[in-house]
């Protein structure tokens, strides 16, 4: 199994400030039955996750090292998770921070309360543009995707895959995210999931997680969310993926993201 979202390196952000815990939480997610790890740390364009990845890619190559002498079986790769700013795209340059494993996918998050679908899709598509593709990090704890989950289809149509955490599925979050992750995983609405740990401890409800994902996807589903999806991503495989009708935005035609004009 693959983790696509998790904040396993030290001392970059909000996980992990020593590396000995870094190797830690490693321990408990291959004991829990991942075997290839994402690393994502933050990055905020206006702060306080600044690290960028030439000073990241220092600590991974360290943890990388500590981990094979441990003899740990687990492979792993360096990606960012970005904050949602309007300026991002003209960052990517910059070196700050870096797509998921060296693919053509960012990972991209949003303020979970206040923010607004427009203003993350305008961003999408400009690294669309760009020739790149963007991954929505955990939606489901979004209050504009509580509201209405139908606005996935937005950006799947845009070729933005949908990376919901694992975590949400049990009462870590919270209803509101649980109540939304199960809809989005009844509608087919997700293609990959992460633990967005932070903790070991996220590693050890990786079992209930599990369970209750296959009985709200349906098993092939849940492979595929869990095994085939982020092999292909890691792969540089570009996934296919089905959106389903699409609402229609004055934003859509006009490439503008201030609007804030909706059409059924």
């Amino acid at each position: 199994m693959i983790d696509m979202h998790n904040h396993i390196l030290f001392d970059t952000d909000d996980g992990p400030k020593e590396i000995e815990e870094s190797v830690r939480m490693i321990e408990t997610a291959v004991e829990a039955g991942f075997d290839e790890l994402m690393l994502t740390p933050h990055y905020f364009p206006n702060g306080p996750y600044l690290k960028t990845t030439k000073e990241n890619t220092e600590k991974f190559e360290l943890l990388k090292r500590v981990v094979e002498k441990a003899g740990i079986p687990v492979k792993l790769f360096l990606g960012s998770e970005i904050m949602y700013a309007y300026h991002v795209p003209d960052l990517v340059c910059s070196g700050d921070f870096k797509t998921l494993g060296d693919t053509c996918y960012f990972l991209l998050e949003t303020q979970r309360r206040g923010a607004t679908a427009e203003g993350l899709l305008g961003v999408v598509r400009k690294l669309e543009q760009m020739g790149f593709s963007s991954v929505f990090a955990h939606p489901e704890r979004v209050d504009f995707v509580q509201e209405e989950p139908e606005i996935l289809r937005d950006f799947i149509s845009r070729g933005c895959l949908i990376q919901c955490n694992y975590l949400s599925l049990t009462d870590y979050y919270g209803p509101a995210p649980e109540r939304t992750i199960r809809q989005l995983l009844e509608m087919g609405l997700v293609h990959t999931i992460g633990s967005d740990a932070h903790q070991k401890e996220a590693y050890e409800l990786w079992p209930q997680a599990d369970e209750r994902g296959k009985a709200a996807a349906g098993e092939d589903s849940w492979k595929r969310i869990t095994m085939d999806n982020p092999a292909k991503l890691l792969a540089g495989e570009k996934l296919v993926t089905e959106a389903g009708p699409v609402r229609m935005t004055v934003s859509s035609y006009l490439g503008k993201t201030d609007l804030g004009i909706i059409f059924e």
